[in-house]
């Protein structure tokens, strides 16, 4: 099941995914996922990305919730393990955009310095280093800590956060 399938369920009225696979065969962390990205009205959406590089992105209005939209991108994330990580890691930046909803462009980390350097990895702190401007380091590595958590958990993080 791909996140295209996901994303049409949580809009559709219908009660089948594309391919005809059933609801159901979500898990109840899966929908408890898009659920609550659904519930802040964020939209989001499955296709090809021009730069052939994001796994995904999370956009916004400034000062505004509306209009919020998670993107991943079909040609990049192509198996269903990236598009629940992809998913999982932009709820996140959606979950740092509500604790800080009131302050225009800015994101807020939902946790601590501490709790970070305690949990983040090498590894993603080098990649976040290289493929980051400074002023995200903080956002993106905890974006990537907590893209490997289970989708229920990021659904608590982001229903927390954003109502």
């Amino acid at each position: 099941m791909n996140i295209k399938a996901l994303a049409l369920t949580a809009l559709a009225t219908t009660a089948t995914l594309v391919g005809g696979a059933p609801a159901e065969a979500m898990t109840s962390g899966q929908r408890a996922l898009v659920s609550s990205i659904h519930r802040t009205g964020t939209s989001i959406s499955y296709s090809s990305c021009p730069d052939n590089k994001s796994m995904g992105w999370f956009s916004y209005r400034v000062g505004t919730m509306k209009g919020t939209k998670i993107q991943i991108c079909s040609n990049v994330a192509t198996s269903t393990h990236d598009q629940w990580e992809t998913l999982r890691h932009e709820a996140i930046h959606l979950a740092q955009k509500c604790e800080n909803r009131y302050h225009g462009d800015t994101f807020e980390t939902l946790t601590t310095w501490s709790f970070l350097k305690s949990q983040a990895t090498e590894s993603d702190a080098a990649f976040i280093q290289r493929a980051y401007p400074k002023a995200k380091w903080l956002i993106e590595l905890e974006a990537f800590t907590f893209m490997k958590r289970s989708n229920q958990k990021i659904a608590d993080l982001v229903n927390r956060a954003c109502n």
